[in-house]
Formats: structure tokens, C-alpha cells, sequence
């Protein structure tokens, strides 16, 4: 009979696994998708690599064109929410083969 043993990490080496996930997961937030997606440069990292540029284009353009790839076939969707508290018109042109459902 074959036997397999597995070993199973030591509580200390896990606690030290997730300080760092977590260290990681912070640093990206804060160079990356703040100045990216809200315009929070707090390093000036976020001017540099011209990330503060797309929350900007985001919030200013009254003309924002984009594309959308899928990579597998399926259902997607989108969101827009509109917090302008004004009217706002949205329009989509699609090209592709594709069912529109109500």
C-alpha cells in the first residue's frame, strides 16, 4: 500500500504568508488602482506612469469611446450609474453576433 504524505504548513510560515499578501494587496491599491480609478496620487507614482490620467479621462470627457473583447462566449452586461444628477444619454454600438434579451 502506497502511502502519500502531504506537509501542512506551520501556523508562524502562514502568518507571515498572509502579512505579505496583504502588504502586496495594499501597495497596489495605492500605486495603482487609486490613481487609476480615483484620481488619490498619494506617492506622485501615479502622475509618473500616467495612471492619474485615466480617472481623470473618466471623470471630465463628455465622449468616452472603449471596446470590449470577450474571451469566452456567454452573457455579459453593463453598468452605468449616473451621478451627474442630471440626464445623461448613453449609446452603444455593437458589431458581432450576439442576441439582445429584454
Amino acid at each position: 500500500m502506497n502511502t502519500i504524505k502531504k506537509t501542512v504548513q506551520s501556523a508562524p510560515a502562514l502568518m507571515k504568508a498572509s502579512i505579505a499578501a496583504a502588504t502586496i494587496a495594499l501597495v497596489a491599491l495605492v500605486l495603482g488602482v487609486l490613481p487609476a480609478e480615483y484620481s488619490i496620487d498619494q506617492t506622485g507614482i501615479g502622475k509618473a506612469l500616467q495612471l492619474t490620467s485615466i480617472a481623470q479621462a473618466a471623470t471630465t470627457s463628455n465622449n468616452i469611446k472603449g471596446t470590449l473583447t470577450t474571451p469566452f462566449a456567454g452573457s455579459y452586461g453593463w453598468y452605468w450609474k449616473n451621478t451627474a444628477g442630471t440626464p445623461v444619454i448613453v449609446t452603444l454600438s455593437t458589431k458581432g453576433h450576439y442576441v439582445i434579451k429584454p
